[in-house]
C-alpha cells in the first residue's frame, strides 16, 4: 500500500496500528490522492491539528477550518439555539483530534461537514453509486464518553450537502436523517454495538447491525471499503474486514443505498441530562476516479 506523504497525527505505525489499515487502503494510489493529483482520484485527510474557528455562521452555526479543510458546524447546544458559537463549546481542539460536545440538555445536538460554509453549497465529491462509482475508503480513529443505553446517538462517515444546518444527519431518537449517507453510528438503545447505516435522501434509513464493540472512553478504528466492479461494501474495525455486515450489490443497487454525493460528516445528539462526546482523532476518504 502507498503512504499518504501527510502523517496522521502522531502516527508512526500504519500497519494495523493507529495509522491507515493497509486492509481498508489496498491498492489506493492515496500517495497521489492526499498530496492533490486529481489525476488519481479526490480525498481529504484530516487529524485537526490545525483546527480554529473561523466565524459564527449564525444561531448555532459557525465556520472552521484545519488543515486547509473548511468544516461548517451545527451546535445546539443546553438546550437553545445560542449565537455566538465558541470553539471551545463544541468542537473543542485538542493535538491531534477534535472532541464534539453536547450540552447536558435533551435533545443537544453538534454536527460537522466537510466543504461547507453556506446552507446546502458544500463541495460533496464522494459517492458509492453502483455501475457509476469507482472504488472509495473511509477510515476514522475515535471515542466516545459512554456506552449506556438510551443515553446517545452518532454517526461518522459521509453524508449528503446540508447536514450540518439543523437536526441532520440524525434527526430524531434513535433515527438517523432523510439525507443520502453512509457510515458508523450507534444509536440510543443500543449500548456497545457498533452498526453500519445507510440511507438515501427521502429514504427509510437500514443499517448492518454488530459490526463492532464499543467501550466507554476507549478509542476505536472504523470504516468502510466501496468495490466499484462489484457493488459492494465491507466495514473494517480496527482494520480487520466484518464480512457478515457487507452490504452486497443486491443491497446496494436498491433503495435505500445512497444514490448521489456526500462528503466527511459528524454527529452526536445527547437525551440525558448529562453531557456526552465524540472525540475523532482523525478521518479520512479516498475515491478513485
Amino acid at each position: 500500500m502507498e503512504q499518504p506523504k501527510l502523517p496522521i497525527g502522531t502516527a508512526v505505525d500504519s500497519q494495523g496500528g493507529y495509522g491507515l489499515s493497509p486492509a481498508v487502503w489496498a491498492n489506493m494510489p492515496i500517495a497521489h490522492i492526499f498530496s492533490g493529483q486529481k489525476d488519481y482520484g479526490v480525498g481529504l485527510l484530516d487529524n485537526f491539528v490545525s483546527l480554529g474557528l473561523v466565524t459564527a455562521l449564525g444561531t448555532s452555526r459557525a465556520a472552521y477550518v484545519s488543515d486547509g479543510i473548511v468544516y461548517r458546524s451545527y451546535e445546539l447546544v443546553g438546550g437553545s439555539s445560542a449565537a455566538g458559537v465558541s470553539a471551545k463549546t463544541a468542537a473543542a481542539a485538542r493535538p491531534g483530534g477534535i472532541v464534539l460536545t453536547t450540552g447536558g440538555s435533551a435533545d443537544d445536538q453538534v454536527a460537522i461537514q466537510a466543504g461547507a460554509i453556506t446552507a446546502s453549497a458544500n463541495i460533496v465529491p464522494f459517492s458509492l453509486i453502483p455501475g457509476t462509482s469507482k472504488d472509495l475508503a473511509f477510515e476514522c480513529y475515535f471515542k466516545v464518553s459512554s456506552v449506556a443505553a438510551d443515553t446517545f446517538d452518532f454517526f461518522l462517515g459521509l453524508a449528503g450537502s446540508g447536514c450540518a444546518v439543523s437536526a441532520l444527519p440524525i434527526t430524531a431518537s434513535d433515527v438517523l436523517g432523510s439525507a443520502s449517507m453512509v457510515g458508523v453510528s450507534k444509536l440510543r438503545a443500543a449500548t456497545t454495538s457498533l452498526s453500519l447505516g445507510y440511507n438515501r435522501a427521502s429514504g427509510t434509513p437500514a443499517a448492518k447491525t454488530g459490526v463492532g464493540t464499543l467501550a466507554a472512553d476507549t478509542y476505536v478504528k472504523a470504516g468502510f471499503r466501496w468495490f466499484g466492479q462489484t457493488g459492494t461494501l465491507m466495514p473494517f474495525v480496527n482494520g480487520v474486514a466484518i464480512p457478515t455486515c457487507a452490504v452486497t450489490s443486491s443491497v446496494s443497487a436498491a433503495t435505500p443505498w445512497p444514490n448521489d454525493y456526500m462528503t466527511l460528516c459528524a454527529s452526536i445528539v445527547n437525551y440525558t441530562t448529562t453531557a456526552v462526546s465524540l472525540t475523532l482523532d482523525w478521518w479520512a476518504v479516498a475515491q478513485v476516479l
